[in-house]
C-alpha cells in the first residue's frame, strides 16, 4: 500500500494533535503515537528516522480511495477550469458511491 504523505498519512510531532482527518475522504484517521518513521525519501536513504505521531486513513487500502486520490492529483495538475469541474464531478461520484 502506498500512502500519499500529508494526505492519507500525516506525521506530527508527538502529542501536538489529538486527531486528523483524511484529506481525500474526510474520515477520522487512526493514530500510532511515538512511532519511529522516515519523514522523507532522503531520510529513508540515510536511515535517519524521527519519533512522530503517525495518522493513517482507515480506507487507504480501498480501490475507491486510491481512485479518489488520483482524481485529486489530476485536479491539482490541470490548469483548465472546465477540466477541473469535470474531474471534480467524477471525484464527488467516487466518494458518494464508495463501497
Amino acid at each position: 500500500m502506498v500512502y500519499r504523505n500529508g494526505v492519507d498519512r500525516i506525521l506530527r510531532k508527538p502529542n501536538t494533535s489529538n486527531s486528523e482527518q483524511c484529506r481525500i475522504c474526510g474520515s477520522d484517521m487512526y493514530v500510532e503515537r511515538d512511532k519511529n518513521v522516515y519523514t522523507s525519501y532522503a531520510c529513508a536513504m540515510a536511515k535517519k528516522s524521527s519519533c512522530m505521531d503517525a495518522f493513517y486513513c482507515p480506507h487507504s487500502d480501498k480501490e475507491w480511495h486510491d481512485k479518489a486520490g488520483k482524481l485529486i492529483d489530476e485536479i491539482d495538475d490541470t490548469t483548465s477550469p472546465s477540466i477541473k469541474e469535470i474531474i471534480q464531478k467524477d471525484l464527488e461520484n467516487v466518494l458518494k458511491d464508495r463501497s
